[in-house]
Formats: structure tokens, sequence, C-alpha cells
């Protein structure tokens, strides 16, 4: 039953990458094609608009000022896809009872993009006792946290660093606004200078808030440093 579940998850994210890469094909197309594409949009929207190039139509003006950037944007989504779909094609041999040639050569990949971090070929070793070990006690895994806390980090120092990793790999990316706007949470309104020290440490404290200190605790820090001004209770 587990196995089938880890089965089923590897297959959600194949189907994921390989839908994406449809998505790139799909445009593609539709930049080869691109007169008789935008030329069917054109009509159907029906926009008029002044055209500041004289040599150009109106419609040949957004054609190449929208149309075909905005093609071109998404077709470059492809080699990010490309760059990262064998990495992540890496963690998948994680959650399965054996590894195959196929599955060792994508580990392999993964694990030469944090080399700097991690020895390949005792990676691959301890992966490979770790399954044998999971496959004894049939407990194989359903989700990335589930398999960290199987992982002993003393006996697999190199398997639980890859899944210590893939744990906190971030779903998604926010821009600059979206995150200035978050630390209104922190910082005030105006947004005014603050040092990077004490930044980090009034974000620790919002998202740590289940954590409480006493006064005395906070009067007993600040006083440990020299200051001019003493600090009498």
């Amino acid at each position: 039953m587990v196995q089938a579940t880890c089965l089923a998850n590897i297959k959600v994210f194949r189907e994921a990458v390989s839908f994406a890469e449809d998505i790139i094909n799909v445009l593609k197309n539709i930049r080869l094609n691109c007169d008789t594409e935008f030329h069917k949009l054109f009509f159907a929207c029906k926009i008029n608009q002044a055209n500041p190039d004289p040599n150009l139509s109106v419609e040949e003006y957004h054609k190449v000022s929208v149309f075909i950037p905005y093609l071109d944007f998404f077709i470059q989504l492809g080699e990010k896809f490309s760059i990262h779909s064998e990495i992540y094609k890496g963690f998948q041999c994680l959650f399965s009872y054996t590894l195959t040639s196929n599955e060792e050569v994508s580990f392999r990949k993964l694990l030469e993009f944090y080399s700097s971090s991690l020895d390949v070929n005792n990676s691959i070793a301890e992966l490979k006792l770790l399954k044998i070990t999971l496959e004894r006690i049939n407990n194989i895994p359903k989700t990335a946290i589930e398999a960290l806390h199987v992982c002993n980090a003393n006996i697999y120092p190199n398997v639980h660093f890859i899944l210590k990793i893939i744990c906190t790999l971030p779903v998604s990316t926010s821009t600059p606004e979206r995150m200035c706007f978050n630390l209104k949470r922190i910082k005030t309104y105006l947004r005014n200078s603050m040092s990077e020290k004490r930044l980090n440490g009034l974000a620790m404290l919002a998202i740590h808030n289940d954590i409480t200190f006493s006064n005395e605790e906070v009067i007993d820090e600040l006083a440990k440093k020299p200051r001019n001004l003493d600090i009498i209770l």
C-alpha cells in the first residue's frame, strides 16, 4: 500500500513535468505560425490603437510588440524545466524499495548538483543500504518529512542532508513588492532602514511567537554588553 502511494506520487510528478513540456511545445508551434495565429486573435479582439510606427500596420505593431514577446517569455520556461527536471527526478528514487539504473543516474546528477556538500559515492552507497533496511522492516516513507524522521543522520549523513533539502525547497517565489508587503508585520509602514542583524532578530520573534520571555531575561541579555547607561532593577 505504501509503495503504491509512493509510485502514485512519482507518477503525478512525471505527469506534471510532461504537461509543462506539452505546453511549451504548443507555444512553440504558435510561435512558428505567429502570423496566422495573431491574425486570428487580432480580428477576434478587434483591437484598434494608434500606431506610432508609420511603417507598420496596427496589426503588425501589436504582433511585434506584444504577441511575439509574450510567447517568447513563456517558451523560455522550457529552459527552466529542462534544467531542474533532472534534478527533481533524483529525489524520486528516495521513495521506492529498489534503485534502478535510471534512478541511480538521476540520483547521481542530483548529488553532483550539490557536490560541494556531499560525497557522491558514499551517498549512493548510503541510499542502497537505506533501501535494504526499509524493505526489511517494510517501512517505505510516504512523504519527505516521514523519510527525514526514518533516516538516521548518524548512519546516513549524506542521504539525510538530501532529505533536508527536499523538505526545505520553496514551492514558489515571491516578488520584491510582495516581500516588502510581508515585512509590514515586522517593520513600520515607513520602511525605515534597519540593520540585517536587527531585522533577522525581529523576524525570528515574529516567526516563533509562541516562545515567551520574561522581563528579567530580556534585561539580563541587554546587561551582558557594556553600555553608557546603567541598568538598575
